[in-house]
């Protein structure tokens, strides 16, 4: 099998990113030297531009002061670029604004009859609350992340990794709660009602639930046997009855490239296939849910169980929702559990700093229900409501999801950091400062200039848009972007933009390469030099 065959699992997972319509925005020029008009730019960040693997991209830059506004490098700031991920930094803020950081998601559970005896003769309803995690990162107060991200495992399925909280521990309290309250044994139906917003309407392309347990993923995780020729270990987690395994993958040779993929079949069963090599770190996939109602009703049953509660109907099945009564006809008196979320903040951080894309389009869905909507578009429409409200000019902005994923994302290095500008004049700064991944430390920079002088002073949104280049079996990354704030050696504090596009890069791991050079050009401002 050649090398280009080895990665085309992850190519097709990278290529589901790809925007359409790139020739429309990127513009090839002959050099980043010769493109546009530049102000102040440092000769150490040209130097990184005029890389040759940059010789046919385009780059746009700006740095401002971010109290004051004034300009101190610039290139091209009032071009569209494509942001990628850096979108998450409007859908989060304008969320953020909205809900308050402080807000907390209660996912309460009710009894829709009076129980006799221990016995609910009628139907114990869990109502969706856009919860992201539901308990399952819970680590106190706090949401836990990895230093890679599960939700990015297919692309990059030997870095993404776990946390170690159990993805069920807010269905075993949900679970644990109704028992204290009473109610030994489930007579009727257990029934989820996700009525929050619709899940019809995906944005960029992401199945979008108020209910998500695991946020809507199975991790498959794959460990290397003893020697070559060996089976690996394959594990699910959660480990639900809406799924079983079927798992042949076998120990490559030591130093081979993995190759591993996981599929759902319709009735549950996840199949794994493929290869790892011996004494290798092993492999994590994930395999969409695509039924998240049915799936968090199946995991809730199982969690019921666990608790001691007897439930008469089977775990598996459809989601029964002729069941549910008016959307506001549930009794306050008939709440039996009720699980209530870490503040709004925490779900901040987990969204910026590891690049959540789930997260930044429910936050859409979540601020179209405070809108009093239940279209997850009008979300992004407040988003733009939102921007033109505080400063940003609407000419240096199109968005048509929360995560930077579509077509219609773009925006303006002068637009970004006029968002940052804007964030400085919040009472609230520091908690969104500290939301961002910070160079060296944690997030998608966390593993970057770790022995630079400005570890530790960089806070930094990634972007990245990418896909397989099947003609020259390559990579083809249409973006590549950081926005971010620096603290400046000469005690300023400065708003900053970069992007770059239009490159091929042999694999998949050579895109960190390039988000690495941003990161380099962010401590080169941070250092003004």
């Amino acid at each position: 099998m050649s090398p280009w065959s080895r990665r085309s699992v992850l190519i097709t997972a990278l290529a589901a990113v790809v925007v359409l319509g790139v020739g429309a925005v990127f513009v090839v020029r002959a050099g980043a030297g010769r493109q546009g008009d530049a102000l102040a730019l440092p000769d150490a960040v040209r130097q990184v531009m005029d890389g040759q693997r940059y010789q046919h991209s385009r780059w746009g830059m700006l740095v401002t002061d971010a109290k004051t506004g004034e300009v101190l490098s610039s290139l091209d700031p009032d071009q569209l670029f494509i942001p990628g991920s850096t979108t998450k930094l409007f859908s989060v803020t304008a969320t953020w604004d909205a809900l308050g950081p402080d807000h907390r998601f209660t996912t309460p559970v009710y009894k829709r009859v009076e129980v006799a005896d221990g016995t609910l003769a009628g139907d114990l309803v869990l109502v969706g609350s856009g919860d992201l995690v539901l308990g399952g990162r819970a680590d106190g107060d706090r949401i836990a992340v990895s230093a890679f991200d599960h939700m990015e495992a297919n692309s990059f399925p030997t870095l993404a990794q776990l946390t170690p909280q159990d993805p069920l521990a807010g269905l075993d309290s949900l679970a644990r709660q109704v028992k204290d309250s009473g109610v030994l044994r489930i007579g009727g139906q257990v029934v989820v009602d996700a009525r929050l917003f619709r899940s019809d309407n995906p944005l960029s392309g992401i199945p979008l639930s108020p209910v998500m347990v695991n946020e809507n993923v199975v991790d498959v995780s794959v460990s290397p046997g003893t020697a070559a020729g060996v089976p690996a270990a394959v594990t699910l987690r959660p480990v639900t009855s809406a799924t079983r395994l079927e798992a042949s993958v076998t120990t490559g040779a030591e130093g081979s490239a993995p190759a591993v993929t996981s599929v759902m079949d319709a009735d549950g069963t996840i199949r794994v296939t493929g290869t790892v090599p011996a004494r290798g770190s092993g492999v994590l996939n994930t395999v969409q849910v695509t039924d998240a109602e049915g799936y968090a009703r199946t995991a809730f049953v199982d969690a019921l169980r666990r608790a001691g509660v007897e439930v008469d109907v089977e775990a598996t099945g459809p989601n029964p929702v002729d069941l549910l009564p008016a959307k506001d006809g549930y009794r306050a008196e008939d709440q039996v559990a009720q699980l209530r979320s870490a503040p709004f903040s925490e779900y901040a951080k987990l969204i910026l700093k590891m690049s959540h894309n789930l997260g930044a389009d429910t936050d859409m869905c979540l601020l179209a229900v405070h809108r009093a909507s239940t279209d997850c578009e009008d979300g992004v429409a407040a988003v733009g409501e939102f921007l033109r409200a505080h400063g940003v000019d609407g000419a240096g902005f199109s968005f048509a999801d929360g995560r930077g994923g579509a077509a219609g994302d773009l925006t303006t290095p002068t637009a970004a950091t006029a968002l940052l500008r804007y964030w400085t004049t919040r009472p609230d700064y520091q908690r969104l400062k500290d939301s961002l991944p910070i160079l060296g430390v944690d997030g998608t920079i966390g593993g970057d200039e770790k022995d630079s002088p400005a570890r530790g002073r960089v806070f930094a949104k990634t972007g990245t848009v990418a896909g397989g280049d099947l003609a020259n079996q390559r990579v083809t990354v249409q973006a590549e972007t950081l926005v971010g704030f620096a603290d400046a050696a000469d005690g300023r504090q400065l708003a900053f933009a970069v992007y770059v596009g239009n490159l091929g890069v042999p694999d998949v791991a050579d895109i960190l390469d390039v988000a690495a050079d941003l990161s380099h050009i962010a401590a080169l401002v941070q250092q003004r030099r």
